[in-house]
């Protein structure tokens, strides 16, 4: 693997929930998670709403302090980042955000969307700044002469998100956050979205963590899969082994949920029984044992440990050897 461009180290975030009127109790959005992100790679953080995803996002990226725990860029803890290093790491770590009719200001024009990075970070101005924007334009599929002057509402929904993704690699960042960023697009659009990203991420190197309830998405571009239950992590490894042969029960609940391309194996897909408990309130031992059809007493009473196997896998479960 590559060296770690970025990692997180025993994470754990933890919000103050209101009760009561005066009663707060903790919940739990991360608890525990180690994850490390090389150079040209990408990662698919799945699981479901509520799982912690985002979460873990906004911490890789600086938007949120953990409770515990912490994030490195290139060896360097966040938390200790000052002046012009904070500000190096703030260029280096770009997002992508799911809906980008929200992301992306509606009184400003496309080239200026994509400028606002160019001239804060790089102080690009006059001719040099829109050469390199309109180079930008060509380089996610939309022509300036036809685009550079657009308001957001003037573009379709894939469009949008083609000026997210320039907006976010114009300053040649290292990592790439990508939050659900064809779940809000029609699925006519989705692939050459996809297709965009991943070709970026070769040409230009990038270390990707692609935040996703889509195992379809993940297979289809994803280097490694790390699945994600109520803020801990159940499950990861290499994604095609991952997904063809889960060894978590999560990880197969999710993969029978997911609708199938191929018509000779189609059949009825099925969610996870029961709903994920709250955060607030979580099971006791593997969080997972109220909704699993494998569950034994073991699982109700101990916690299971993030356990390596022969196949380059982790996977937090004490039957995953018999499963």
């Amino acid at each position: 693997m590559n060296a770690s461009v970025i990692a997180a180290h025993d994470l754990q975030h933890v919000f103050a929930m209101r009760t009561g009127l005066f009663a707060r109790r903790p919940l739990y959005a991360l608890d525990g998670v180690s994850l490390d992100l090389g150079r040209n790679e990408t990662i698919a953080l799945v699981g479901e709403s509520g799982s912690g995803k985002t979460t873990l996002g906004r911490l890789l990226v600086g938007l949120q302090t953990p409770s515990r725990g912490q994030v490195t860029y290139r060896g360097q803890d966040l938390a200790a980042l000052r002046g012009e290093a904070w500000r190096a790491f703030r260029r280096a770590a770009q997002v992508v955000f799911q809906d980008p009719a929200a992301s992306l200001n509606p009184r400003r024009s496309v080239a200026s969307a994509v400028a606002t990075g160019l001239e804060g970070h790089l102080g690009l101005r006059g001719t040099a700044l829109y050469t390199r924007v309109d180079e930008l334009l060509e380089n996610v599929g939309m022509p300036p002469a036809q685009y550079r002057d657009r308001l957001p509402h003037e573009l379709s929904g894939g469009q949008r998100q083609r000026v997210a993704i320039a907006r976010a690699i114009a300053v040649d960042p290292e990592v790439l956050i990508a939050d659900e960023p064809v779940s809000a697009l029609d699925v006519s659009v989705r692939a050459h979205i996809l297709r965009l990203l991943q070709r970026l991420q070769h040409e230009r190197g990038l270390a990707c963590l692609l935040i996703t309830h889509d195992l379809g998405v993940a297979r289809a571009i994803a280097d490694r899969v790390v699945v994600l239950y109520l803020g801990r992590i159940v499950e990861q490894g290499p994604a095609e082994t991952l997904l063809d042969r889960p060894r978590h029960p999560y990880t197969r609940s999710l993969l029978d949920a997911s609708p199938r391309p191929d018509p000779a194996r189609a059949r009825e897909p099925q969610a996870p029984r029961g709903e994920i408990p709250s955060a607030v309130n979580r099971p006791t031992g593997c969080h997972f044992h109220p909704r699993c059809p494998h569950a034994v007493d073991r699982c109700r009473e101990e916690t299971p440990n993030l356990r390596s196997f022969d196949d380059g896998r982790l996977a937090a479960c004490h039957r995953a050897e018999e499963l």
